[in-house]
């Protein structure tokens, strides 16, 4: 099985109930691994690593995300680019 995707939290904090809906809509997206959070992740090596930039409640999330391939090919990271998360 793959390392875990590693998701940081940055900026405002969300309420504990909205970061454990995010870190499992995370795991339901990827599918083939799980979602943990920066804090309570395992050593590397990870699948990938999403920062969640929280906005507030009423204007949601911004999220990026890396993948290690880099590791495997000697190129660079992949990243994602930001997007808004709106509830």
């Amino acid at each position: 099985m793959p390392g875990p995707v590693v998701v940081e939290v940055t900026a405002a904090s969300p309420e504990a109930a909205q970061i454990t809906a995010m870190v499992e809509a995370c795991g339901r997206a990827v599918g083939h691994t799980s979602c943990v959070l920066a804090r309570q992740a395992p050593e590397p090596p990870y699948e990938a690593v999403a920062i969640v930039t929280w906005l507030g409640d009423a204007a949601g999330a911004t999220a990026s995300a890396g993948t290690s391939a880099a590791e495997a090919t000697g190129g660079a990271h992949g990243v994602a680019r930001p997007r808004l998360v709106r509830r």
